[in-house]
């Protein structure tokens, strides 16, 4: 087997999670930092959230060493 990294998409549903957002993206920063064999990327797919859901996540993208993308769509129930 090559050396090297592996590749982990973390991905994450989300709607109105504002208040549980910030915990999640701690320790998902926390367990892809610790891994140095690790080349990881965190995905949000926002279900059209009204709460403050995206805001987090964008304060928190500005500050994190680990890719995070977010997808926004309406909501589809």
């Amino acid at each position: 087997m090559k050396q090297g990294k592996v590749s982990l998409s973390f991905v994450f549903l989300i709607y109105n999670e504002e208040k549980l957002i910030g915990e999640t993206l701690e320790r998902t920063k926390i367990a892809a930092k610790n891994a140095d064999w690790l080349d990881s990327e965190i995905v949000f797919v926002d279900d059209g959230s009204t709460d403050g859901t995206v805001k987090v996540l964008d304060d928190f993208r500005q500050n994190n060493p680990i890719p995070i993308n977010l997808i926004k769509q309406k909501n589809l129930g």
